[in-house]
């Protein structure tokens, strides 16, 4: 959460990456001026999407059904946080399907009860919140293997995995 509980729609991508995400922040400097650019502003719209859905952005999850329908029908829409960033995801070649799995994950994320029963469930919400962000963070890296590609995904969802049985404990409280 931000401090002064400012919205992470009205920051530009280094000042949330820089709010948000300390340890990403630091390591994007050893990506270059523009690959770090690049990877900011991937997460700031990442983020962004996390806040609506979360409820932290007035109207977010209805806003979150809009963009992810602008997606599949490949337009910008009308939508500020999207058509802000169209221009930016045709240009790195971003999968629309790969930020619609993500939007799913986050909008299945915000579910009264989240039912995982299987294990194929699990690692199905770990790739839409996830290892989808891997996938994209390929593009921003200019990484065309598919052997690389997989395994971002992997990590992504190894990540994701960590952070679940970190917050066992808390979340059991709850």
């Amino acid at each position: 959460m931000l401090q002064n509980d400012m919205s992470n729609e009205s920051l530009t991508s280094e000042e949330s990456l820089a709010a948000n995400g300390r340890s990403f922040h630091w390591a994007r400097r050893f990506l270059g001026e523009r690959m770090g650019h690049d990877a900011a502003r991937l997460y700031a719209f990442c983020r962004v999407l996390d806040d609506m859905a979360d409820g932290d952005i007035t109207g977010g999850p209805e806003r979150l059904l809009v963009i992810r329908e602008d997606l599949l029908a490949s337009r910008p829409g009308q939508d500020p946080a999207l058509a802000g960033f169209y221009d930016f995801m045709q240009e790195k070649a971003f999968p629309p399907d790969v930020i619609v799995a993500l939007i799913d994950g986050l909008l299945d994320d915000q579910k009264e009860e989240v039912a995982l029963t299987s294990e194929a469930d699990l690692l199905r919400y770990a790739y839409r919140v996830a290892g989808t962000v891997g996938l994209l963070m390929c593009h921003v890296l200019d990484c065309r293997d598919e052997q690389a590609r997989a395994h971002a995904i992997d990590l992504g969802i190894a990540m994701q995995l960590t952070n679940i049985a970190r917050d066992v404990l808390e979340d059991a409280e709850m």
